[in-house]
């Protein structure tokens, strides 16, 4: 067997090594397999005497390690599906060993039958497994060089081996030429410019260390970089050296990186640096915010506690004493200046909460018509003097209720209206009031407030909204005011979904802004549903005398939504044509349209003519003779004396030039539209066949009283809007008018107040049958009233026997009136506030602490404590607490209402009070109307052996 050809490769040598094999032992196969890591057996060849083929792994069921030979390949191979590719019947091993003596794999044999096993005898055996063995070796080295080479060209690194002399004998790494560049034969000397390869070499020549250090590398192009070296002498087994082994790596990056650590480590120390200035920062701004908060609730009490004083004197020395002119204007300037005063504290801690956003919306259901039309009558009345028209229009889908913060809408539309007025010395303020969308029960309003004031300059504009900011900010100015008015109602109305914007404005010609707010809408009903069925009004027409031009469309505009019919808008030349038409004897009044040929006068003299003509309204404008206007209205009533409703509109301040006795019907501006459902159920009633007045039937859900006259003058508020302070902002108070009002008018709007003027009239037949039918209604009533009051007596009488009883007979002293305590350490609060309770016919005791308080409470047993919050020794908490503990304590039956006073108002303050005990929370001052009501609520409350469950 000659086998010296196979020298050239292992692969080759195996490959026919194994084709030799099967020759050899008359085998159909047989190849060279050795141990892979699995326990199993890879072959690195196979082969049948002619071809060669592929490699595969297979595992035995045991393994001897010896020469073994089965005539069944099953009783030992696992692998079924080797021995079916290639029809396997018998199977033999050889065993391989390397120079160790270690076992490493197999030759191995194929056949298709038995195999001779006497060849196992011969002596080339041996020699076949020798040299196979060695040629294992031999590809394992080979393999292992490869797999060596390949590292080391992965390697960021390059490798050389020198000599002594530092001439470079060989060179490893696919890196080498990048990193050094030099060539076999060249000294490696030449890229040391410092010397330190030689100290290197020094080292490991002379002391026989493995050196590693950093070092500069100059590349043969003459590029440096820094390199990290490493360098050990290695030498054969006989001790011999072969030189010294030198690897270098770039480390340029690392230098690099080490330094952006570096960079970024002093970065990340100055970072928390700043971190820590920060946190410091912020903890002084919050101890700061808490300080202005402090300082702010404390001036706010400081400022309040006189002004409860100031107001409420003034208020009492303006409602108490009989006061010549001079007096009374003097006490209305005391008032009024308290007033103001109070309501720039009041924008200051708004403000405040604002920024801090500590300010919270109180939602709740309320009437946004009656609202706005209460806003319009409160700036008309600020108005004074000043020739300014002011005007309402709504858009008849305006909604009726709606869900919001009533509060914030007064203060937001207060101070763009006392705005307008501010800045405006004659001409007009409108505000137009429509919807801009609707989506799901939401609605987005929008409110346009348009005056003929100074205007803004375009300079002016981009500071419009920042606080503090005035027009004019010069010492000179004529314009006061804190500048905190449109910075609030902006953010306000942020808080509300909304926005305030300046849409236009013309110095000298005036201004435009808008508002828009989201609210939620109750029911289905707009300003059109809410009125009186308009069937009797749609066949009349009605006349508006008008020399303003800016407010007379829009005058017709209101009374066509709200009215119907036709609405005719004239000037005072054509009233003056018109009566001397009249004069000139051309038209007879009992049928005014007879013998006129009205091709020959103006045609706007012909709506006077008109046969459905029901109403003229004379509107009094700021550049008009009230004489004059009143003369007009008494010339219509002459021309017209039964068939046509004539009316004066004038504003509160030509009101008073009118004479106290007239016979004629007066709307007060700005006209409302309680007014114009006056006005209409007039025009409905002098329709031959009309029917009941719409106000006062049955659906309408509200009984109504008989009329005392049958005309009355339209001083119509809407809503009043008491200014008093409640928290930070204004309060919405809203009254119902007085007992003896007559209501008999009104709409079912809570908000809506009549103040008759009665004129002597008869009542007509019509009349006296309905008020019949209205009497036979109260006699019901009054027999319901009587039975439930039957009913209550019972009820006292029931609670009157439990306090009679044994364990509460000591405790509980019969009272004939109210009793009210008033613990207060302030003398001129509690002055004032007992000065209040005694115009309302309350008698009062005092205390000037809350320990004084509470002895009281447990001797004389109140009805209503007011407590102040602030005091020293005892303040009116702990004092609340007390008297919960001895009334539990006391098993007391009908425990005392306790109302906490304060200057001081800050978020959360109702709820604290009553966590205490308290059963309301007011903050002072508090005027003599609002003190009223809550009086009668807690003294209601307290004779129904009831305790309030919410705030008002």
């Amino acid at each position: 067997m000659d086998i010296s050809s196979v020298y050239s490769s292992s692969a080759l040598f195996f490959s026919k090594f194994s084709k030799l094999i099967c020759k050899v032992f008359n085998s159909k196969y047989a190849g060279v397999s050795v141990i892979n890591g699995t326990g199993g057996f890879d072959t690195i060849s196979f082969c049948s005497p002619t071809q060669e083929y592929e490699n595969f792994s297979f595992s035995l069921k045991k393994t001897s390690q010896n020469i073994v030979y089965y005539d069944d390949i099953n009783q030992v191979f696992i692998n079924k599906d080797i021995i079916k590719k290639y029809q396997l019947k018998s199977y033999m091993e050889i065993p391989l060993r390397d120079t160790n003596d270690i076992y490493i794999g197999d030759i191995v044999l194929f056949g298709d039958e038995s195999l001779n096993p006497n060849i196992l005898d011969t002596n080339i055996l041996t020699f076949i497994v020798n040299r196979t063995s060695i040629e294992i070796e031999k590809k394992r080295v080979s393999d292992e060089l490869i797999i060596a080479k390949n590292l080391l060209n992965q390697s960021p690194s390059c490798s050389c081996l020198v000599n002594k002399q530092g001439i470079i004998i060989r060179k490893i790494g696919a890196f080498y030429d990048r990193l050094l560049g030099y060539q076999i034969g060249d000294n490696i000397m030449k890229f040391d410019k410092k010397n330190e390869i030689k100290q290197v070499f020094d080292k490991v020549c002379f002391d026989n260390n493995n050196i590693i250090g950093e070092i500069t590398i100059t590349k043969e192009n003459g590029d440096n970089y820094p390199a990290e070296i490493f360098a050990k002498e290695i030498g054969d087994s006989q001790g011999n050296s072969n030189g010294i082994m030198i690897i270098l790596r770039d480390i340029s990056d690392q230098i690099t990186l080490k330094e952006m650590n570096t960079e970024l480590q002093n970065k990340s120390e100055l970072e928390q640096k700043r971190n820590l200035e920060l946190m410091e920062a912020r903890d002084q701004a919050v101890a700061a915010t808490k300080i202005k908060s402090q300082f702010l609730a404390t001036i706010s009490h400081e400022i309040r506690t006189p002004l409860n004083g100031v107001i409420g004197m003034a208020e009492m020395l303006l409602k108490t004493s009989p006061l010549n002119t001079e007096q009374h204007d003097i006490a209305e300037t005391i008032f009024g200046s308290g007033e103001l005063l109070l309501s720039i504290t009041s924008d200051i801690l708004d403000f405040s909460k604002i920024e801090a956003s500590r300010l919270e919306l109180e939602m709740i259901e309320f009437d946004f018509i009656g609202c706005l039309e209460g806003i319009a009558k409160t700036i008309g009345v600020s108005i004074n003097n000043k020739p300014i028209e002011i005007v309402t229009l709504f858009d008849p889908d305006i909604p009726h209720r709606l869900v919001g913060d009533p509060n914030r809408l007064v203060q937001i539309m207060l101070n763009m209206g006392t705005n307008a007025v501010k800045y405006t010395e004659k001409g007009h303020i409108i505000f137009k009031v429509s919807v801009l969308s609707r989506k799901h029960n939401w609605c987005k309003v929008k409110i346009g407030i348009e005056d003929s004031g100074i205007g803004i300059k375009e300079e002016q504009r981009k500071h419009l909204f920042e606080p503090f900011h005035q027009i004019d900010a010069s010492t000179t100015r004529k314009y006061g005011g804190s500048g905190l008015g449109l910075a609030i109602s902006s953010k306000l109305a942020k808080l509300m979904g909304g926005s305030v914007l300046l849409e236009k404005s013309t110095p000298g010609v005036g201004s435009l802004f808008s508002v828009t707010l989201e609210f939620e809408e109750i029911g289905p009903d707009t300003l059109s549903t809410i009125f009186p069925d308009k069937i009797f009004s749609q066949n009349k027409s009605v006349i508006i005398v008008d020399n303003y031009d800016v407010t007379r469309p829009l005058m017709e505009k209101k009374f066509s939504h709200l009215i119907g019919g036709n609405i005719y808008g004239v000037k005072e030349d054509v009233v003056k044509e018109f009566f001397g038409f009249i004069h000139n004897g051309k038209s007879d009044p009992n049928n005014p349209s007879s013998n006129i040929d009205f091709l020959d006068i103006n045609p706007k003299i012909k709506h006077f003519f008109d046969p459905t003509l029901s109403a003229i309204i004379v509107c009094n404008r700021f550049m008009d003779d009230v004489d004059t206007s009143s003369k007009y209205v008494k010339e219509f009533l002459e021309y017209y004396p039964k068939k046509v409703i004539v009316a004066l509109s004038i504003n509160q301040c030509n009101f008073k030039l009118l004479p106290p006795k007239r016979d004629f019907l007066i709307i007060k501006k700005p006209i409302s539209s309680t007014s114009l459902i006056k006005i209409l159920n007039l025009i409905n009633e002098n329709s031959p066949n009309s029917p009941a007045n719409p106000l006062l039937s049955p659906a309408n859900g509200k009984r109504s009283t008989t009329p005392k006259k049958e005309k009355y003058d339209f001083n119509v508020s809407p809503m009043r809007i008491d200014l008093n302070i409640s928290g930070s902002s204004p309060k919405l108070n809203i009254y119902s008018g007085s007992s003896d009002e007559d209501d008999s008018y009104s709409l079912n709007l809570a908000n809506i107040e009549l103040i008759n003027d009665p004129i002597s009239t008869t009542i007509s037949e019509k009349d006296q049958e309905r008020n019949n039918k209205i009497n036979e209604i109260e006699k019901i009533n009054q027999q319901n009233k009587k039975e439930k009051e039957k009913e209550n007596l019972e009820k006292k009488q029931l609670i009157q026997d439990q306090k009679n009883s044994p364990q509460n007979q000591l405790q509980v002293k019969a009272k004939e009136k109210p009793r009210i305590l008033l613990v207060d350490d302030n003398a001129v609060n509690r002055k004032v506030v007992k000065l209040q309770l005694k115009k309302l016919g309350y008698e009062c005791d005092t205390a000037t602490n809350g320990f004084e308080g509470f002895e009281k409470q447990k001797e004389f047993n109140y009805d209503l404590i007011f407590m102040d919050l602030n005091m020293p020794e005892c303040d009116g908490s702990t004092a609340s607490k007390l008297i919960r503990s001895w009334e539990e304590t006391n098993n007391y039956v009908n425990r005392v209402s306790i109302v906490g006073l304060s200057a001081t108002y800050l978020h959360g303050s109702k709820d604290y009070c009553k966590s205490m005990g308290m059963d309301d929370f007011v903050v002072k001052p508090i005027k003599l109307d609002p003190l009223g009501q809550l009086v009668k609520k807690y003294l209601d409350s307290h004779n129904l052996q009831s305790i309030p469950k919410d705030f008002i």
